[in-house]
């Protein structure tokens, strides 16, 4: 083995959904009903992981000891964007533009909906 990922945490990633303003103005409680569906499934893995060790091992062929290695638990957070994540999201960004693969730069901020009360 020449190199571990698990030795290099700031290239780690982070999930996102992307949606339109359009697709949102027609539904608009999608990213809280989202985000409950979400959060309930981190905390049934937190609460059962040998059965999602079990799952992930199953769907993806994979053995059960690399998805073990490969899938800590701890990297699920319950809730919906950890700071964390927007801090790898930037990174990201900040490649992309500095490569020339997004047109310019721009506010991540500007792409999160806040989480409804």
């Amino acid at each position: 083995m020449i190199d571990e990922a698990i030795q290099h945490p700031d290239l780690r990633g982070t999930s996102v959904t992307v949606a339109t303003e359009e697709f949102l103005a027609k539904h608009p409680d999608l990213p809280q009903k989202l985000n409950q569906i979400k959060q309930a499934a981190v905390k049934d893995i937190q609460a059962n992981p040998e059965a999602y060790y079990k799952f992930h091992a199953d769907v993806s062929g994979y053995p059960l000891d690399v998805v073990k290695a490969s899938f800590p638990i701890t990297q699920f957070p319950v809730e919906p964007l950890p700071d964390q994540g927007v801090q790898l999201l930037e990174g990201t960004k900040k490649f992309l533009v500095s490569q020339k693969l997004a047109q310019s730069d721009f506010k991540l901020n500007d792409w999160i909906v806040t989480q409804q009360k």
